[in-house]
Protein backbone atom coordinates (compact mmCIF):
# COMPACT_ATOMS: atom_id res chain seq x y z
CA UNK A 1 0.00 0.00 0.00
CA UNK A 2 2.85 2.41 0.76
CA UNK A 3 4.23 1.88 -2.78
CA UNK A 4 0.94 3.15 -4.21
CA UNK A 5 1.03 6.14 -1.86
CA UNK A 6 4.60 6.99 -2.89
CA UNK A 7 3.71 6.92 -6.57
CA UNK A 8 0.62 9.07 -6.07
CA UNK A 9 2.60 11.52 -3.94
CA UNK A 10 5.16 11.79 -6.76
CA UNK A 11 2.32 12.21 -9.27
CA UNK A 12 0.80 15.00 -7.15
CA UNK A 13 4.18 16.71 -6.87
CA UNK A 14 4.68 16.59 -10.65
CA UNK A 15 1.13 17.87 -11.25
CA UNK A 16 1.66 20.82 -8.90
CA UNK A 17 5.00 21.67 -10.49
CA UNK A 18 3.47 21.38 -13.95
CA UNK A 19 0.51 23.54 -12.98
CA UNK A 20 2.81 26.33 -11.84
CA UNK A 21 4.48 26.59 -15.24
CA UNK A 22 3.51 29.76 -17.10
CA UNK A 23 4.83 28.62 -20.48
CA UNK A 24 5.50 25.45 -22.37
CA UNK A 25 9.21 24.82 -22.47
CA UNK A 26 11.67 21.96 -22.08
CA UNK A 27 11.11 21.77 -18.32
CA UNK A 28 7.35 21.55 -18.82
CA UNK A 29 7.78 18.73 -21.33
CA UNK A 30 10.13 17.01 -18.88
CA UNK A 31 7.47 17.16 -16.17
CA UNK A 32 4.97 15.66 -18.62
CA UNK A 33 7.45 12.86 -19.35
CA UNK A 34 7.73 12.23 -15.60
CA UNK A 35 3.94 12.09 -15.28
CA UNK A 36 3.74 9.65 -18.18
CA UNK A 37 6.40 7.53 -16.54
CA UNK A 38 4.45 7.43 -13.28
CA UNK A 39 1.17 6.57 -15.03
CA UNK A 40 2.86 3.78 -16.97
CA UNK A 41 3.56 2.14 -13.61
CA UNK A 42 7.30 2.11 -14.18
CA UNK A 43 8.25 4.61 -11.50
CA UNK A 44 10.22 3.72 -8.44
CA UNK A 45 11.25 6.43 -5.97
CA UNK A 46 13.82 8.24 -8.12
CA UNK A 47 12.73 7.02 -11.53
CA UNK A 48 10.14 9.73 -12.12
CA UNK A 49 12.67 12.50 -11.55
CA UNK A 50 15.14 10.80 -13.87
CA UNK A 51 12.40 10.40 -16.51
CA UNK A 52 11.55 14.09 -16.14
CA UNK A 53 15.20 15.04 -16.60
CA UNK A 54 15.47 12.81 -19.69
CA UNK A 55 12.30 14.39 -21.09
CA UNK A 56 13.69 17.88 -20.47
CA UNK A 57 17.00 16.98 -22.14
CA UNK A 58 15.15 15.42 -25.10
CA UNK A 59 13.09 18.58 -25.61
CA UNK A 60 16.20 20.78 -25.35
CA UNK A 61 17.84 18.64 -28.02
CA UNK A 62 14.76 18.93 -30.26
CA UNK A 63 14.73 22.71 -29.82
CA UNK A 64 18.40 22.90 -30.82
CA UNK A 65 17.70 20.80 -33.91
CA UNK A 66 14.71 22.98 -34.86
CA UNK A 67 16.86 26.08 -34.51
CA UNK A 68 19.80 24.61 -36.41
CA UNK A 69 17.79 23.34 -39.37
CA UNK A 70 15.27 26.19 -39.56
CA UNK A 71 15.17 27.57 -43.09
CA UNK A 72 13.62 31.00 -43.52
CA UNK A 73 12.95 30.28 -47.19
CA UNK A 74 10.61 27.39 -46.31
CA UNK A 75 8.25 29.65 -44.39
CA UNK A 76 5.36 30.86 -46.51
CA UNK A 77 4.65 34.56 -46.71
CA UNK A 78 1.10 34.93 -45.37
CA UNK A 79 0.47 38.14 -47.32
CA UNK A 80 -0.64 36.37 -50.49
CA UNK A 81 -3.00 34.12 -48.54
CA UNK A 82 -4.47 37.09 -46.72
CA UNK A 83 -4.97 38.91 -50.01
CA UNK A 84 -6.71 35.84 -51.46
CA UNK A 85 -8.92 35.60 -48.39
CA UNK A 86 -9.86 39.26 -48.67
CA UNK A 87 -10.62 38.84 -52.39
CA UNK A 88 -12.78 35.80 -51.62
CA UNK A 89 -14.71 37.70 -48.95
CA UNK A 90 -15.36 40.59 -51.31
CA UNK A 91 -16.46 38.19 -54.04
CA UNK A 92 -18.83 36.30 -51.74
CA UNK A 93 -20.33 39.55 -50.50
CA UNK A 94 -20.99 40.68 -54.08
CA UNK A 95 -23.23 37.71 -55.01
CA UNK A 96 -26.69 36.85 -53.77
CA UNK A 97 -27.30 34.38 -50.96
CA UNK A 98 -28.17 31.41 -53.23
CA UNK A 99 -25.11 31.98 -55.42
CA UNK A 100 -22.94 32.23 -52.31
CA UNK A 101 -24.32 28.90 -51.05
CA UNK A 102 -23.62 27.30 -54.45
CA UNK A 103 -20.06 28.63 -54.57
CA UNK A 104 -19.36 27.49 -51.03
CA UNK A 105 -20.85 24.04 -51.63
CA UNK A 106 -18.72 23.66 -54.76
CA UNK A 107 -15.66 24.94 -52.91
CA UNK A 108 -16.20 22.40 -50.15
CA UNK A 109 -16.20 19.63 -52.75
CA UNK A 110 -19.89 18.87 -53.18
CA UNK A 111 -20.86 17.73 -56.64
CA UNK A 112 -23.75 19.30 -58.54
CA UNK A 113 -26.19 16.55 -57.49
CA UNK A 114 -25.52 17.15 -53.78
CA UNK A 115 -25.66 20.91 -54.27
CA UNK A 116 -28.95 20.53 -56.17
CA UNK A 117 -30.48 18.72 -53.19
CA UNK A 118 -29.22 21.45 -50.89
CA UNK A 119 -30.57 24.18 -53.15
CA UNK A 120 -33.79 22.30 -54.12
CA UNK A 121 -32.96 22.71 -57.81
CA UNK A 122 -32.21 20.35 -60.68
CA UNK A 123 -28.59 19.24 -61.06
CA UNK A 124 -28.40 20.65 -64.61
CA UNK A 125 -29.54 24.05 -63.39
CA UNK A 126 -26.92 23.97 -60.65
CA UNK A 127 -24.18 23.02 -63.15
CA UNK A 128 -25.14 25.92 -65.42
CA UNK A 129 -25.30 28.39 -62.56
CA UNK A 130 -21.92 27.26 -61.18
CA UNK A 131 -20.39 27.60 -64.68
CA UNK A 132 -21.73 31.17 -64.91
CA UNK A 133 -20.45 31.95 -61.44
CA UNK A 134 -17.00 30.53 -62.28
CA UNK A 135 -16.84 32.75 -65.36
CA UNK A 136 -17.85 35.72 -63.23
CA UNK A 137 -15.24 34.84 -60.60
CA UNK A 138 -12.56 34.53 -63.28
CA UNK A 139 -13.40 37.96 -64.65
CA UNK A 140 -13.46 39.50 -61.17
CA UNK A 141 -10.02 38.16 -60.30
Amino acid sequence: MSELDTRWAAYLDFQIRSGRRRRVDATGWGLEAGLDHILAGQAADGDASAAAERGRARECHRARLRFRYFDVHQVDDPTAKLDDLDRLRRLLSSVCRDDRRMLLATGFGHNSAATAVLMTKKPDAVRQQVARLRARVTLAC
